[in-house]
């Protein structure tokens, strides 16, 4: 076999995965540092591990969790070999770094003459050898999953042929960005993307009056986790001598010590399978191609994480960040993201309460994550989302383990500022429920006070909110509460209690707008009582001092009850012929109509009273009082 043709499966035959790279320089960088990487299609810039990091992509090695090494030896054609040797070391702080050694070789080349090519020397032969050796280093600029990593590497190649040797030196540049989305967090973000830029220092190895660049290449990657117990991947690459690659590789874990592998290019299929067991790891990749059938890898690892699981409340933040990724599932995560979300705050802590939420949603850190989100939303004013939040808290059962006063005051704020009335008062009562006297407990229950009695008309709790409001703060401004529970008492038929408050508001508030309204409950609430005199002193003062009042045909029309209730029944027949003529269109007028039929009835005056009940009945069709006109209409018919 010649010379040129076993140069060619030198550079072919290591792995028919790389065949595409087949009579480039530097193309057995090309070719995989592992069976893992083969069985993916040779996918080495994400979905990275120690070699994928040393080898493939060097922003990888930022992201490594443990101490690896691992070996590839591939027997080839004719003598040839294949051997990739790496080793990563995370970094504590400042990064971590890789080496990786790349050999490709092949011996028993027959020696030629010096003048004459084409007779061999008999018994003499010669190896052929391309040597890199890839050092370099990488950080995570990020201290959570999601971020942005950099690395970088410098590339020492050497080709020895016979007694020549001769070296060329290079580099190589990544990054890797990933985007974690909500609720989803595992050791490989969701969605990574990474640019690796190979040969920015173009390596030139001289050989005799031979030049060999490495020409530069541009490799573009993403993938995606699909499965907490797999990822799939994307990655195509264009190299400066205009060739173009594009690869497809899926990696499933159906178990913590088994990974199946499946991949391809245009030009192959690929699989493989690894096996770990106690930091020991055997990786084994094929590929069929169809120029060179099956070509088979087999990797051995030796990994050992950087440091075994502890109490991640013991470590930095740099550390526990990363702690939190590897055991996402363990619930001492759920701890540790809280504290770093109160370190990080922003959107870092908005995604790491996020993950605890959704991995962890019975833990005491949910209930804080709740609380974040509601107040953060509460300080931004957007009330639907602090109200959703919050009431997330509500029903958790950590709630009071994290909540404070001041929380529950902003879940009543929001849900008032959203006609959310139940919620609303759910909030402050559990704020005037609070020990002590936090800031918002006064405002609370005036809060829930004014809740009871205008929107939910609940005058039982409105009584005892403001029953107590009045207690504790008496140096507040009492004049809502005192009106409040006056006309609440009203509403409750308990009138005695309402001539109290009112007596007391009339008191205090002597300008207040709601003079005339307290005046003519305190009045009716005598006349309820049957204290007519008293009940005619407090309306006659609303009909004389505020006759323009909205409240003024309620005390007229009272003033007509309490005549007729002493028996002074001209005097009824006046206050509610008053009512009709004055007020018509006063939701009184109606039953000054109808009451004034009555009295005429039964001051014998049958005609008038008859005229009166017909009114009412063409005029109210729909009231409530039109029965009992009807029937006092036909008594008074057949008399």
């Amino acid at each position: 076999m010649s010379i040129v043709r076993r140069l060619w499966l030198l550079l072919l035959l290591p792995c028919a995965a790389m065949a595409d790279w087949g009579g480039v320089a530097g193309a057995y960088l090309r070719f995989g540092a592992s069976a893992r990487t083969l069985g993916m299609g040779g996918l080495d810039l994400v979905l990275g591990r120690g070699d994928a990091a040393a080898y493939g992509n060097p922003a990888l090695i930022g992201l490594l969790d443990a101490r690896e090494l691992s070996f590839t030896h591939v027997a080839l054609y004719e003598g040839s070999s294949y051997s990739v040797a790496t080793a990563a070391l995370p970094g504590q702080r400042w990064g971590g770094l890789g080496l990786a050694v790349v050999s490709l070789r092949c011996d028993g080349f027959e020696k030629r003459g010096e003048f004459d090519n084409r007779y061999s020397i008999k018994g003499e032969e010669f190896g052929s050898a391309q040597t890199a050796l890839l050092a370099g280093g990488g950080r995570d600029l990020s201290s959570w999953a999601t971020g942005t990593s950099l690395g970088g590497r410098i590339i020492i190649a050497g080709h020895s042929m016979l007694d020549q040797r001769a070296f060329g030196f290079g580099a190589d540049f990544g990054i890797e960005h990933r985007m974690v989305l909500p609720y989803v967090h595992r050791r490989l973000a969701p969605l990574t993307v990474a640019v690796t830029v190979s040969n920015v220092l173009q390596p030139r190895v001289r050989m005799e009056r031979d030049v060999e660049r490495f020409a530069r290449r541009v490799d573009v990657a993403a993938s995606y986790a699909v499965h907490p117990w797999g990822a799939l991947g994307l990655q195509a690459c264009v190299a400066g001598d205009a060739s173009r690659r594009f690869i497809a590789g899926i990696e499933a874990m159906p178990r913590s010590d088994l990974a199946l592998r499946l991949g391809g290019n245009a030009s192959e299929l690929t699989a493989g399978v690894g096996l770990a067991w106690k930091g020991l790891g055997i990786d084994y990749g094929v590929a069929w191609h169809d120029e060179f059938s099956l070509s088979h890898r087999l990797s051995l690892v030796v990994a050992r994480p950087r440091r075994p699981a502890t109490e991640p409340s013991s470590l930095p933040l740099w550390d526990a960040s990363r702690w939190v990724v590897q055991h996402y599932r363990d619930p001492k995560a759920a701890d540790a993201a809280h504290r770093l979300a109160q370190a990080f705050g922003g959107r870092r802590a908005s995604r790491l309460y996020r993950y605890v939420v959704g991995q962890h949603p019975a833990t005491i850190w949910a209930a804080h994550g709740w609380r974040w989100f509601g107040d953060r939303s509460y300080e931004d004013r957007n009330w639907k989302k602090a109200e959703t939040n919050l009431v997330r808290l509500l029903g958790h059962p950590h709630r009071d383990d994290v909540a404070v006063p001041a929380t529950w005051f902003r879940l009543g704020d929001a849900s008032e500022h959203l006609g959310h009335w139940r919620t609303a008062v759910e909030g402050y009562e559990l704020v005037m429920r609070a020990s002590g006297e936090p800031e918002d407990k006064a405002e609370s229950f005036f809060r829930a006070g004014a809740i009871h009695f205008l929107h939910l008309t609940d005058y039982a709790a409105t009584v005892r909110v403001y029953e107590e409001a009045v207690t504790r703060y008496p140096t507040r401004d009492l004049s809502d509460a005192f009106f409040r529970l006056g006309r609440s008492y009203a509403e409750l038929a308990r009138w005695q209690s309402c001539i109290d408050r009112m007596d007391v508001f009339l008191a205090r508030y002597q300008t207040d707008s709601r003079v005339p309204a307290a005046l003519f409950w305190s009045g009716r609430a005598y006349y309820e009582l049957g204290l007519p005199e008293e009940a005619l002193l407090r309306l006659e003062r609303v009909v004389e001092g505020y006759p323009q009042d909205e409240i003024a045909d309620d005390a007229v029309l009272y003033k007509g009850h309490c005549r007729r209730l002493t028996g002074e029944l001209a005097l009824a027949r006046i206050e509610y012929a008053r009512v009709v003529k004055d007020f018509p269109m006063g939701d009184t007028a109606p039953l000054a109509q109808l009451s004034l039929g009555i009295v005429l009835q039964d001051e014998g005056s049958h005609d008038m009273a008859i005229r009166e009940f017909q009114r009412f009945i063409v005029n109210y069709p729909t009231h409530p009082g039109r029965k009992e006109a009807e029937a006092r209409l036909g008594t008074l018919r057949r008399e």
